[in-house]
């Protein structure tokens, strides 16, 4: 770029310098001359110099000797015209360099055009063999190629394409219109799409045989260009998969996920006027079924009950299964009024028919929930009513429907049953919730003892207390009940560490524990870290566990008792008497109190036989080194009845209501809060005890008293 300035600079001097001839003499016009010539020569050499050295020089060469022979040449004449030469050597002048130079710049010129014409070839050859190679990769590739026209006709194909549809119809491949194997709706879509996009991707079923292929395609001027794809295999597999993944895999009935999707299509039809029903089956006690025959029995039962439902499916129900014995039916534009008609046959259906397995014959019971589906109702809030609805049926006998309407209480307070859940999965309503504690009186010494059970109540909206049962059935059922017990007994500790001196005068606080919180690891883990940390508060508290939860677990139950005990704290056992009663178990659980159920005490001043139960359990715990205490005391014959059987405490409206606790920080003993005078008179009454036993009082110690028994 340099040298090329260089030589313009110098041709546009030596012109300026012919112009201005006239004003100069001739010695200085050589000179200039002179100067300007040296200059452009010696830039023409830079320029030589840098074509021979650069990469690309194979083609320069004759050119650059050229021109160092016609230079050579010029320079020579110069020479001796000048005289610094005085004589001319023979055949070396100007004319022979220019010819010299001629000839060798025809010599490169010809080499050139030799090498252009190989370029030339090598480009042919080159292109020729992509064509070939482009040939054979259209007729080989195994992917149809296509080429369709404005008048949908397929031009163009390759043998892949005719392997497809060569013998579908009875015209010639080249002739074929799109409609010969296609409809004409995936046509539209097509060119809609190519419209849109220049490129199209689509799925089409073919005219004749029940396959899929993928098209994909492209414009080309008026041409649409593409290639087609045999994917019926893979579509197959596609749709087996779906149906895996939506359908159980023991009856092929819709799992939850697939009915979860069909239910968000009913849901949406509802606003439209179409009324649909929701269904829910529960066997009753199908566990039996596995436990007696096996669970391959119990396998090819459910098939039986899902075909005996999927009769229904004729109907137009959607039939699905959510659990292990549980099913799930929809009833799509159907009022519950016929929806129950068609459960009421599939329970007569499923109940009145034996089932038969091999050589063995039984029968099952199953219980359904029936809801009317609304617009505003999701999936989850659905099934739970349905689910909801089936408990009260199975509660109330099994073999029956029970229907929760849009107004019905049930189904309202099931809605504020998941709206409290909802709500819960942040937090505890704690600024709901209330402690009260009802006193539990000693029968045999009134007036030296303090002991009461903390229960828990809800503020409603009002402002007023009420029955903490739906936020405990709601907390049961959806898993939150140990975060309520561990907040119980959290709140339960700090109030006493708060009040040391009314803690330090009383026997014992009795707390709650559910079933659930008992097998949850990290509540147990909760629990001991509570009373280790808190060892004066952790003495005064006594952990209530129902008799059915220990014995659905001996195991884990004997190791929380022993491991609170070991902390200081004591154990009682609630509602003993309503379960399944086994006097086996009271020899491993080693409680400091059970507690008779309120069913046999609330009747023994009527009714012999709970007389006789309750005197029984006295006795027993008794023998074994326990206390005892009778729920549901109501009235002053019944404190006389079980002070006289040696009841250690009771509990009951009779003796005193639950009530707040700060009422309990001014008093020194449960006797001070009994109200009613007839019952007074019957705790202040000296008596001589029915039976004289052992005894294990709740500070631990144990009185031997004598063993004769007098009545």
């Amino acid at each position: 770029r340099y040298i090329l300035a260089g030589m313009t600079a110098c041709q546009i001097g030596f012109v300026i310098l012919l112009c201005t001839v006239s004003l100069h003499s001739h010695v200085e016009f050589f000179r200039a001359s002179w100067v300007v010539a040296g200059a452009a020569l010696l830039l023409q050499v830079a320029g030589v110099m840098g074509a021979i050295t650069s990469r690309n020089a194979s083609g320069v060469y004759l050119p650059a000797l050229a021109w160092c022979v016609s230079i050579a040449g010029s320079l020579l004449q110069i020479a001796l015209t000048s005289g610094l030469l005085s004589r001319s050597i023979p055949f070396v002048n100007a004319q022979t360099a220019s010819f010299a130079s001629g000839f060798l710049i025809a010599i490169a010129l010809a080499d050139r055009l030799r090498l252009e014409r190989r370029a030339r070839l090598d480009a042919q050859a080159k292109a020729l063999s992509a064509l070939t190679q482009f040939r054979e990769t259209y007729t080989s590739v195994p992917i149809g190629l296509f080429t369709l026209n404005s008048d949908s006709v397929f031009v163009q194909t390759n043998p892949s394409f005719e392997e497809m549809f060569g013998n579908k119809v009875e015209p010639r491949l080249a002739d074929r219109n799109w409609t010969d194997l296609f409809v004409l709706t995936d046509l539209s879509k097509l060119r809609t799409e190519l419209t849109l996009k220049q490129k199209a991707v689509l799925e089409v079923q073919g005219m004749y045989e029940k396959r899929w292929y993928r098209i994909r395609a492209h414009v080309s001027g008026l041409l649409i260009e593409g290639s087609i794809e045999d994917i019926t295999s893979r579509r197959e597999a596609r749709e087996k998969l779906q149906r895996m993944v939506d359908h159980d895999s023991l009856t092929d009935l819709l799992n939850r996920r697939g009915l979860d999707l069909r239910l968000n299509e009913l849901v949406s039809k509802i606003s439209l006027g179409f009324p649909c029903s929701l269904a829910f089956m529960d066997m009753d006690r199908f566990k039996l079924v596995n436990d007696m025959f096996g669970h391959d029995s119990g396998d090819s039962v459910l098939k039986e009950i899902a075909e005996r439902i999927r009769s229904f499916s004729e109907t137009g129900a959607i039939v699905s299964r959510v659990g292990g014995d549980e099913f799930v039916i929809l009833f799509p534009n159907c009022t519950a009024i016929t929806a129950r008609q068609n459960c009421a046959r599939l329970l007569s259906e499923v109940n009145d028919r034996p089932f038969t397995i091999a050589d063995k014959q039984f029968c099952v019971v199953a219980s359904i929930g029936l809801i009317a589906l609304t617009e505003s109702m999701s999936p989850n809030f659905a099934v739970s009513a349905a689910d909801r609805a089936c408990a009260d049926a199975k509660r109330q006998g099994g073999n029956r429907i029970v229907t929760y309407g849009e107004t019905d209480r049930e189904l309202q307070n099931h809605v504020a049953e998941m709206d409290m859940v909802s709500k819960m999965h942040s937090k505890l309503p704690v600024e709901r919730m209330k402690l009260l504690v009802q006193p539990i009186v000693s029968l045999q010494a009134p007036f030296s003892n303090l002991s009461y059970e903390a229960l828990l109540r809800v503020v409603d909206d009002s402002g007023k207390l009420a029955p903490p049962t739906p936020l405990i059935q709601a907390a049961e059922r959806h898993g939150f009940i140990s975060r309520l017990d561990r907040w119980v007994v959290e709140s339960m500790i700090t109030w006493l560490n708060e009040h040391p001196e009314h803690r330090d005068r009383l026997n014992y606080c009795a707390v709650n524990l559910s079933g659930a919180s008992l097998n949850d690891e990290r509540f147990l883990a909760d629990i001991l870290s509570m009373v280790s940390a808190n060892p004066e508060a952790a003495k005064r508290i006594c952990f209530e566990i129902t008799e059915t939860v220990a014995l659905y677990d001996l195991k884990n139950s004997c190791r929380f008792v022993d491991a609170v005990r070991s902390h200081g704290s004591k154990v009682a056992l609630d509602d003993f008497g309503a379960g399944y009663t086994s006097f086996n178990y009271l020899k491993s659980l080693q409680a400091n109190l059970v507690k008779i159920d309120g069913s046999f005490v609330k009747t023994i001043d009527t009714d012999r036989s709970n007389y006789a139960i309750t005197r029984t359990i006295v006795d027993l715990t008794h023998e074994m080194g326990m206390s005892c205490v009778a729920e549901w005391v109501e009235n002053a014959k019944i404190v006389e009845l079980l002070a006289e059987m040696g009841v250690d405490y009771g509990q009951g409206w009779a003796l005193a209501k639950p009530q707040d606790m700060q009422n309990l920080l001014a008093v020194q003993n449960c006797g001070e809060l009994v109200t009613e005078l007839a019952v007074l008179n019957v705790l202040q009454k000296d008596r001589e005890p029915v039976f004289r036993r052992p005894v294990r009082h709740l500070q631990g110690t144990l009185v031997q008293m004598p063993s004769s028994l007098p009545r």
